[in-house]
């Protein structure tokens, strides 16, 4: 399988004005035209987080308690805004390494105007409290650099899937970026492709522990 594609440019989707649509409600012809591939979903498994010692598991007992109760709701719930905020109760704690805004919106830019506003929850990775033992992640957070590539993460939920939550990966690099500014001079832009996998709500009482790991996880 091919690991990336070179589009003919951001200018044949603008001139295919049927196309021009919010991102939400873009299809596979979209991405065609863009050349943006999806891999094969990758399952991954339940008790990978109890094959090894890390040190996102020594989580306060309490917490562990909550996380099965917040899993299960998350899994089982079909109402949105409780799938939201129970995924921010279990990934915002005391201690925690991600840090969220909970409510708002993100803003997709194009062409330098806002296009698209959705309604989600962001996610961060924040710095440690201690200076004394912290990881390469740290390092880099608080001595940033100028970035080739920009790791974008999205998880997604269904009502009618109670067995898995969704995870949506692309290094973005800045070629990309510099296309949505300006696209009708952007006409040769190489995608990565976009990765996905699926993860196990249960066992509940390990889910945050596994899906933080997955998050926190160096590429």
């Amino acid at each position: 399988m091919q690991t990336s594609h070179r589009s003919t440019g951001f200018y044949a989707l603008l001139q295919q004005k049927r196309l021009l649509v919010p991102p939400s409600l873009w299809t596979s012809r979209h991405l065609d035209i863009l050349g943006c591939q999806f891999e094969e979903i990758c399952s991954l498994p339940s008790s990978g987080a109890e094959s090894h010692t890390s040190s996102l598991s020594s989580v306060d007992p309490k917490l562990k308690d909550d996380s099965g109760s917040d899993a299960a709701r998350l899994a089982r719930s079909g109402a949105v805004l409780i799938k939201l905020f129970t995924l921010v109760n279990l990934l915002d704690y005391e201690g925690s390494l991600l840090k969220t805004r909970k409510t708002g919106r993100i803003n997709f830019y194009f062409a330098g105007r806002v296009v698209h506003r959705l309604e989600c929850a962001t996610f961060w990775r924040g710095l440690q409290d201690t200076l004394s033992e912290h990881s390469a992640a740290d390092r880099r957070l608080r001595h940033p650099k100028h970035q080739n590539t920009y790791a974008s993460h999205l998880l997604v939920t269904n009502a009618s899937d109670s067995q898995f939550i969704y995870l949506y990966e692309m290094q973005i690099p800045n070629e990309i970026l510099r296309a949505l500014d300006t696209p009708t001079t952007a006409n040769c832009v190489e995608w990565p492709p976009i990765r996905r996998s699926r993860i196990p709500f249960q066992p509940y009482d390990t889910f945050r522990r596994r899906l933080e790991e997955v998050l926190l996880e160096e590429r």
